[in-house]
């Protein structure tokens, strides 16, 4: 299995194919169900590896290719027609992988001016609704903050998502990740706290994906400081 570097996140599926492969699972069986998913996190979990993300895909042109493999489930949910499922259908489900090195150990940061300084940024990918709108923006500016040394949580209510960062132990402020670039906001009631990307995926598989909505060499930022 290689090792995934934050930077080649979005080369996951392609260094992982094999994996990918085995992780097939036939959408003709009573499925929807979250148990089918936690099955599958389950495999990938036993060998170590985060699964980030799991979303549906027809993937025709690699029928011929994928192995009459089965998987056995030990999970007892009424649902399934028994505990083993072959996987050799057009639809599958697709496992995108974030290694465990998506964060980087690095000293804490705070302060407000170094808040500031953090973010004087530009957005240079534009907002598309439920493309690369407030979840993935939030899901971005979490990960940027974090790899610049700070405390950062990914929030959310009914219809928004934004960022809270510690300024000082036990300070947090609110940061919006939309407009031009992020700015500090009035603090705002939240529904949902997630500590990392692992917790916000789970949670909400399709949201807070924003690498899979990057294309290759595509910058994202740029500074605004001088």
């Amino acid at each position: 299995m290689p090792l995934i570097k934050p930077a080649d996140l979005l080369d996951a599926s392609i260094k992982t194919k094999s994996e990918i492969v085995t992780a097939t699972i036939s959408l003709k069986e009573p499925t929807v169900s979250q148990a089918i998913t936690n099955t599958i996190i389950r495999h990938f979990r036993g060998k170590g590896i985060n699964v980030a993300r799991v979303s549906k895909k027809t993937i025709y042109q690699i029928l011929n290719t994928i192995p009459r493999h089965t998987f056995t489930s030990k999970n007892l949910n009424k649902v399934f027609r028994g505990e083993t499922f072959t996987f050799k259908m057009s639809v599958i489900v697709h496992i995108k992988i974030i290694g465990d090195n998506y964060y980087l150990m690095r000293d804490r940061i705070y302060g407000r001016d170094n808040l500031k300084k953090a973010i004087a940024i530009k957005w240079l990918k534009s907002y598309e609704a439920h493309v690369f709108d407030c979840s993935e923006k939030s899901a971005f500016m979490e990960f940027w903050l974090e790899r610049n040394g700070f405390n950062a949580d990914i929030v959310a209510d009914a219809t928004h998502s934004w960022i809270k960062v510690e300024v000082e132990l036990g300070n947090w402020v609110d940061v919006e990740a939309t407009g031009d670039g992020p700015s500090i906001m009035v603090r705002r009631k939240y529904t949902y706290r997630f500590k990392d990307i692992y917790d916000a995926i789970e949670y909400f598989r399709d949201e807070y994906d924003w690498w899979n909505e990057i294309k290759r060499e595509e910058r994202i930022i740029e500074y605004v400081l001088k």
